[in-house]
């Protein structure tokens, strides 16, 4: 498998971007406290929620394009002939990244939404707008796939895989951070190059 090094020139990324950060929430003002104004952002929200139902504390980062749409928690499948059910124990988390402000679909669609896919939305609503990027956090570890190309980013190895997707591309990463592994899908258009996603798995990286 060859290995090869990918440097990371810059970053697309802002952790803590102040009252500009579209994932950031205000919280109410404590009025003992005068004019002092608590924030919570959106990957701390989500980590907190990781650390709760799945039992991982993982770094979530922030896009400098993108925020936060929504995140939901899984469990394992299991499949009994034809029947599919799902594990009580949730075992992952999947945050997925779009522009603008989604509409949300509506509370019977997303019920079978997550009875299909063994999921509950747990951040933000689910929509049907496209989400350019996702991240999906496993306890025990990353997932390897055979047909992906070994590369180091931030002195780190990943598994990538570039998949034709249209007129654009996918790219795929996994990272084993130890105790929970990464899987990141990032689309490459006109708009996001593999730099970019290769960018947005440094900051991953080097945040743990």
């Amino acid at each position: 498998m060859q290995l090869r090094t990918v440097l990371v020139a810059g970053t697309i990324l802002l952790v803590g971007c102040g009252e500009n950060d579209p994932d950031e929430v205000n919280a109410p003002a404590n009025e003992s406290e005068g004019n002092a104004t608590e924030t919570t952002s959106a990957s701390a929200e989500i980590t907190a929620i990781a650390e709760e139902q799945v039992g991982i504390s993982p770094y979530i980062p922030e896009h400098e394009e993108y925020s936060i749409h929504y995140a939901s928690v899984g469990s394992n499948r299991e499949v009994d002939g034809n029947e599919v059910d799902y594990a009580d124990e949730r075992t992952d988390i999947d945050v997925f990244y779009g522009s603008g402000d989604p509409e949300a679909v509506d509370q019977e669609l997303t019920d079978t939404w997550e009875e299909r896919n063994g999921r509950e939305i747990v951040y933000g609503d689910l929509t049907e707008d496209d989400q350019p990027i996702s991240i999906m956090i496993t306890a025990g570890g990353a997932v390897e796939s055979s047909d992906a190309e070994l590369v180091e980013i931030s002195g780190a190895e990943v598994n990538q895989l570039v998949i034709p997707s249209g007129e654009n591309e996918i790219v795929t990463m996994s990272y084993d951070a130890g105790d929970y592994g990464y899987f990141v899908h990032h689309i490459v258009d006109d708009e996001n190059s593999i730099e970019d996603a290769e960018a947005f798995m440094s900051d991953i990286i080097d945040n743990q």
